[in-house]
């Protein structure tokens, strides 16, 4: 019996399974040592008050973690992309990243107000207002804008980036950079906004705030009997109890 032979899949050369492998294994180790380090760095700190709001930093390395986290799900969809699939099953590949991605976030920030990413760095997600838990409408909102746009100009742009390289320009070219845009208006709204909301944060009235504040400052790396507090300095118990004074 002759085997058929598809035209179209000839536009898809198939990929060295061992190198995509080797290529996210390598991926995977730096973001695993990249998260040790970012864990060490925060296990023990707590901070101040006026630090409630200070998250640009710790908001960038959380997102590290939580690419670490998510890494497996790449790998899948690489190993897929390996296989000689119809075109329609590749193009569909293109999506299960951003999906994951938004469900591992809705989820966790409805049960925890935080993604693991954001726990290990002290973080949290909560209502603009009264500074209470989220949502699931916010949930989706802050998460579910910026990756809806992406797969929006992803599906719309189609092969876009084919036609770059071919030297053909035309506005499909030009959707696809509408996420850089949107990712760079995040990036001033967060530097510009007072308590250092992202667009998103705007969006969905959230705003990002450090845990683990304390009334005090101390270098003790077990202040106290570790009475931590999330966003409520008041309860915060000191290290030693005050001596009553002798009559």
């Amino acid at each position: 019996m002759k085997a058929t032979h598809d035209p179209d899949l000839a536009k898809y050369p198939t990929l060295n399974t061992m190198d995509i492998t080797l290529h996210h294994l390598i991926y995977f180790a730096i973001s695993l040592l990249v998260t040790y380090f970012v864990w060490r760095y925060y296990r023990d700190r707590t901070f101040l008050p006026g630090e409630k709001y200070s998250t640009f930093n710790p908001r960038f390395w959380r997102l590290q973690i939580d690419a670490c986290i998510l890494a497996p799900v790449g790998l899948a969809v690489a190993l897929l992309l390996t296989l000689q699939l119809p075109p329609s099953i590749r193009g569909g590949l293109a999506y299960p990243e951003d999906l994951a991605l938004l469900f591992y976030t809705v989820i966790l920030f409805l049960k925890y107000g935080q993604t693991y990413g954001m726990k290990v760095c002290k973080l949290k997600v909560v209502d603009f207002r009264t500074e209470g838990p989220i949502s699931f409408r916010q949930a989706c909102l802050r998460q579910g804008i910026p990756i809806g746009i992406g797969i929006a100009c992803l599906v719309y742009a189609g092969d876009s980036a084919a036609a770059f390289e071919s030297g053909i320009f035309d506005n499909r070219w030009l959707i696809a950079m509408i996420p850089a845009l949107w990712g760079f208006a995040d990036l001033i709204t967060l530097l510009s906004s007072r308590k250092n909301r992202a667009l998103h944060d705007l969006i969905a009235g959230t705003v990002v705030v450090r845990t683990h504040l304390v009334s005090t400052p101390t270098q003790h790396p077990n202040f106290g009997d570790r009475t931590l507090v999330d966003c409520d300095p008041s309860a915060v118990r000191p290290l030693h109890p005050p001596h009553s004074a002798k009559s």
